[in-house]
């Protein structure tokens, strides 16, 4: 069995025609506030991955948990949220405490996962991607919000501050999941 590479890393990726067909159908699959999922594109952008996340109760988002959230991504209103991140399918589908347990959560390629969900069973439309050159404006496009694991910054095009803001909508806003758990926003 190959060993996988959970290390932060611009996978390769699949260039086709009509790739944006992909994303959109990713933004689409995610975009029910009422039935919360998360759509992951993966490196060969000919699948969409969707994880239903739950839509989170009215006691649930009373939590300190969910206040603590919101301070990251309000809460108030669905958005649109593009995340940058390892999308591999074989390193998206281990458990990073426990890699042998199921359900797979996706902890190891992307640590911040259960924020992810959390974000999600909020109501927000969540697409996440590798982030590569290629797709950086079409996983971006659209996007209210932008989240990134800081581990992939070094593997991202140079200006891809400024690409991926040219197509978001509303504030453009940028948060990094840094490795060592500090959140930032750009």
């Amino acid at each position: 069995m190959e060993k996988v590479n959970f290390d932060p890393h611009m996978p390769q990726v699949d260039i086709w025609p009509d790739m944006e067909k992909t994303f959109i159908s990713a933004r689409q699959a995610a975009s029910n506030p009422d039935k919360p999922t998360m759509a992951i594109v993966t490196p060969g952008h000919r699948i969409v991955v969707p994880i239903p996340v739950g839509k989170a109760t009215s006691d649930q988002r009373q939590s300190k948990r969910y206040a603590n959230l919101q301070e990251i991504i309000s809460g108030s209103a669905s958005q649109n949220i593009s995340v940058i991140a390892m999308t591999e399918v074989a390193a998206g589908l281990q458990d990073r405490l426990t890699p042998d347990a199921l359900p797979y959560t996706g902890s190891r390629a992307i640590p911040f996962f259960g924020y992810l969900m959390a974000i999600g069973s909020l109501g927000h439309s969540i697409l996440v991607f590798e982030g590569h050159s290629s797709t950086l404006k079409m996983g971006c496009r659209g996007a209210d919000v932008l989240v990134v694991d800081g581990g992939m910054i070094p593997f991202l095009q140079s200006d891809w501050i400024t690409v991926s803001r040219s197509v978001m909508q509303g504030g453009r806003e940028i948060i990094v999941f840094q490795r060592d758990q500090r959140i930032e926003k750009l």
